[in-house]
C-alpha cells in the first residue's frame, strides 16, 4: 500500500513494480521507505535537469539511497 501512495504521488516512481519493492522493504518502517522513496525522486529530479529530460525512478537508485544496514 505504502508503494502505491508513492506512485500516486510521484509519476517518476510508477515505472517500478510496487510488489517487489513491497518484498526487498520489509523490515523497513514507514518513515524510512518514505524516506528512501523521497532520495530516489530528488535523484531523478536532479538526473532530468542534467539531461534536460524526464528520468523516472529506477529500481537502482533505490537501491542505492537502501540503507545497507537493513538489507
Amino acid at each position: 500500500e505504502i508503494w502505491r501512495e508513492v506512485q500516486a504521488q510521484h509519476p517518476s516512481t510508477r515505472g517500478l513494480d510496487a510488489t517487489r519493492m513491497v518484498e526487498l522493504s520489509r523490515g523497513l518502517s514507514r518513515f524510512e521507505i518514505l524516506a528512501i522513496a523521497s532520495e530516489a525522486v530528488e535523484e531523478a529530479y536532479r538526473k532530468s535537469i542534467a539531461k534536460n529530460r524526464f528520468c523516472a525512478v529506477e529500481t537502482g537508485a533505490m537501491f542505492r539511497v537502501w540503507p545497507t544496514s537493513s538489507r
